[in-house]
């Protein structure tokens, strides 16, 4: 039906994840990055904060994943308005509080780029 799978795979997790069906939204999550490459530009990016989500969640080290959105955001094309908020919010207690607070700033940024001063 020419929906955008990329986008559509984000939009998905996002769902599972606030449903609780973590390991279903990460395969979601990995499905969107198969189809990165036909993604908009502001898809992209919001596939790599899930990654870095996850990461921070289950402990692992999200650095390549932030060098590489780091990247992104140097393109004005990637920010869009996107309402993530309640998703941190549901995983705030299993956050360490500086990931939660990097994790809103990031999500701020990637709706504006005068926001990105906030991950400094």
């Amino acid at each position: 039906m020419n929906f955008e799978l990329p986008g559509t795979f984000c939009h998905l997790a996002r769902v599972q994840l606030l449903s609780g069906q973590d390991e279903s939204a990460a395969e979601s999550v990995e499905n969107a990055w198969q189809y990165r490459d036909n993604a908009k530009k502001y898809v992209v990016p919001r596939i790599i904060f899930f990654k870095i989500l996850f990461s921070m969640i289950r402990n692992e080290d999200p650095a390549s994943w932030i060098k590489m959105m780091k990247e992104k955001l140097m393109d004005p094309g990637v920010c869009m308005e996107w309402y993530i908020e309640p998703l941190l919010e549901s995983r705030k207690t299993v956050l360490e509080v500086e990931d939660f607070q990097f994790l809103l700033s990031l999500a701020n940024a990637m709706q504006s780029l005068s926001n990105i001063s906030e991950l400094d």
